[in-house]
């Protein structure tokens, strides 16, 4: 790797290459895909022999679909706008790409985030905003960090700790599990998922956050909690995805202050809902 690469990329790079793991589990159907590292096919994806890719060909996973064999490739590089950012291209082209965002206010950090969108061109307009609007509400029922704009945030990661709020395996069953379904959504990546759970098309309930947590308030609620949810104790050594919860929901008048924010982990979020500290599970 290069002197010029920010110390946070090249250690962020070097623990998905170390922790890589050989299997995957993803839940976004029942019963659950499981994604196999190694590819079968020689055919080359786009970019993936590069030498600026810095994961070179190990993140590379196929999946058992329906009977057919779905490959993909996670390619970390900088862009032509001198971004980094971690892609996940099929043999049909990119499925999603995640920005590598320096945290505002934390040294060596780093936010992994993106705002969803479908940029298909054989859909019109209205078809596009119809199936953000699914890959958003599809997204939130899955349990993903997904804001009212359809922005998802996969991970925060700092040099020296390294994920704060997840681990590289549930980091990586997270953006392949994104990235499939929005190649479901988006309709022009042979990809069907036919057992996806079908959602209403309606907004993003008020429980979804309404505004951009900051990155480094993200860290700092983190290192204040341990990296444990706060209502059942999960942690992210343990396999737990963390999110950033305001203890008074945004819908009731909630501040997004370190004061109000609380980690959670995704099964306690998604179950809590916008219902106030104390208040009784909706049944």
């Amino acid at each position: 790797m290069s002197n010029r690469i920010p110390t946070a990329v090249a250690q962020f790079a070097r623990l998905l290459l170390a922790d890589r793991p050989d299997e995957l589990s993803i839940d976004v159907v029942k019963p659950p895909l499981v994604a196999r590292r190694g590819i079968l096919t020689t055919s080359r994806m786009q970019y993936c022999d590069a030498p600026f890719n810095l994961l070179g060909r190990e993140l590379e996973y196929r999946i058992i679909i329906s009977g057919n064999c779905f490959e993909l490739s996670l390619q970390l590089y900088l862009n032509i706008n001198d971004h980094y950012r971690l892609f996940v291209y099929s043999r049909r082209g990119m499925l999603t790409s995640v920005n590598l965002t320096t945290a505002e206010g934390v040294k060596d950090g780093l936010e992994i985030a993106q705002t969803m969108k479908i940029t298909t061109q054989s859909m019109t307009h209205t078809g596009r905003a119809i199936a953000k609007q699914r890959l958003m509400r599809t997204l939130a029922k899955t349990g993903v960090e997904i804001d009212s704009q359809g922005r998802v945030t996969f991970g925060t990661f700092n040099a020296k700790r390294g994920f704060v709020d997840t681990s590289t395996k549930a980091f990586l069953r997270r953006i392949i599990s994104v990235a499939l379904i929005k190649g479901h959504f988006m309709g022009n990546k042979g990809l069907n998922l036919k057992h996806l759970q079908t959602v209403k098309l309606d907004a993003l309930s008020k429980s979804a956050a309404n505004r951009v947590i900051p990155a480094g308030l993200r860290e700092m609620v983190f290192e204040r909690d341990k990296s444990r949810c706060r209502l059942c104790g999960a942690r992210v050594k343990d396999g737990a995805k963390l999110h950033v919860d305001h203890v008074i929901p945004v819908s009731k008048g909630g501040l997004t202050t370190l004061r109000n924010l609380r980690a959670l982990c995704s099964r306690c979020n998604l179950g809590k809902s916008d219902r106030l500290p104390g208040a009784r599970p909706q049944r």
